[in-house]
């Protein structure tokens, strides 16, 4: 019997997917969490601090860090974990590893979506982690259903064919 995608996320929680961070990293999501703040809200208080301080550096004007950004990462992700056929050989290869790790499944999900979404692993990778720490609290199917998915056995979606 082969595992799905949903039974190895769901395998951890909250505190495993924000522990596979560099301690910088956890100290700020904690004292965010601590203060209240939903991981939801830090992903997006992370996406206008990482917005701040990159934009000097970017060839455009800055871009305001805002709802829709952190709308397509979610969609990004959930295209990812719930079935989208574009991902379909990194679920795969991710599958096949065996070694499903928090660390290893953040970053293969966060090389996956950047070439999509045009961000850095380096930027992105604490806003997979914080993704993944919300949908830890619920099932992954439900998280699906409200991405506008309908997750299969199979890891495949009935919707969203991005």
């Amino acid at each position: 019997m082969s595992v799905t995608i949903s039974e190895v996320v769901q395998n951890f929680n909250a505190d495993a997917w924000i522990a596979t961070l560099p301690l910088y990293h956890q100290d700020s999501i904690i004292e965010l969490k601590q203060a209240g703040q939903t991981y939801d809200e830090i992903a997006d208080t992370w996406l206008k601090a990482a917005a701040m301080t990159t934009a000097p550096f970017s060839s455009g004007a800055p871009q305001p860090a805002n709802a829709p950004f952190l709308k397509k990462l979610k969609d990004e992700v959930a295209a990812f974990l719930c079935g989208a056929p574009k991902y379909n050989s990194e679920r795969q290869k991710l599958l096949e590893q065996g070694k499903h790790l928090p660390t290893i499944i953040i970053s293969t999900i966060s090389v996956a979506i950047s070439q999509y979404v045009d961000v850095a692993v380096g930027v992105l990778t604490p806003i997979v982690a914080l993704i993944l720490a919300t949908l830890s609290a619920i099932s992954m199917n439900a998280w699906c259903a409200t991405m506008g998915y309908e997750q299969k056995e199979t890891g495949e979606s009935d919707n969203k064919t991005a």
